[in-house]
């Protein structure tokens, strides 16, 4: 009988083991290369993201698996992979003028906004008057989408629209200059069909001057990561409907 149990035991430890090494190997071999357009493709050759070391840690309440990776993975940017994972890159853990604790702040939200997408969408469009989409509007200018810099953390969704109107962009700043970093956002205002450098007005008296402005999944993780209380209305929403549920936001 002992003898029965044991066995049993053994093989569903086995099995444990076995599943676990799949769910790691999956995030080895994690792609979202099918987001990418042929500028992304250009912008992540030779590009490694395969961990140099991982270790699993609690932020708050959300577990997840840290791992540092390559200093060419993403070009140096931080970011998630999967629903449980995030990337840091090898350059920035003995940077002293990087906040690493911020950084992985910014980065749990990210995981939240991954491990529940809805929530998030309906959360931006009764609070903020934001919609995110899968795909660009038709008439949206081919320069735009052409040009458009993909990016991990909103990969999903990456298309934003303010107001029903206004659209924002990251864009490569040329076809020779695939920084990830330096890539620019650009403003389609769809009711005149023109393109700005900067968000119409009323956008910056709600959300304030921010440095990551091309999706709401951004502006969220930067406002919940910085310790600044400032009064900024759409981080003042945001904070109080956190308060509500720290899992994500509701209205």
């Amino acid at each position: 009988m002992y003898l029965y149990i044991a066995i049993i035991f053994i093989v569903i430890l086995i099995l444990y083991m076995v599943l676990q090494n799949i769910q790691v190997e999956h995030y080895l071999e994690y792609d979202w290369s099918d987001k990418w357009s042929d500028l992304d493709k250009k912008a992540r050759i030779n590009a490694n993201c395969k961990p140099i070391y991982k270790l699993q840690r609690k932020i708050g309440e959300v577990s997840s698996w840290v791992w540092v990776v390559p200093k060419s993975c993403e070009q140096g940017l931080p970011h998630t992979r999967a629903v449980d994972v995030i990337a840091i890159p090898e350059n920035m853990m003995n940077n002293n003028k990087i906040s690493l604790a911020s950084v992985m702040e910014h980065e749990k939200v990210h995981l939240l906004q991954r491990q529940m997408p809805w929530q998030w969408a309906r959360f931006y469009r009764i609070a903020w008057n934001y919609e995110i989409y899968t795909e660009p509007p038709i008439n949206m200018p081919n320069e735009l989408i052409a040009m458009r810099r993909a990016n991990p953390d909103t990969a999903l969704a990456p298309y934003a629209c303010w107001k029903n109107n206004w659209w924002s962009v990251p864009v490569y700043n040329s076809k020779d200059d695939l920084s990830l970093k330096d890539a620019s956002v650009k403003w389609w205002d769809q009711q005149t069909n023109t393109i700005n450098l900067h968000p119409p007005d009323d956008w910056i008296q709600f959300f304030g001057f921010m440095h990551q402005d091309e999706h709401p999944h951004e502006l969220s993780a930067e406002y919940l990561a910085s310790k600044e209380q400032e009064e900024i209305p759409a981080k003042r929403i945001l904070l109080n409907s956190m308060k509500l549920n720290a899992e994500f936001p509701e209205i």
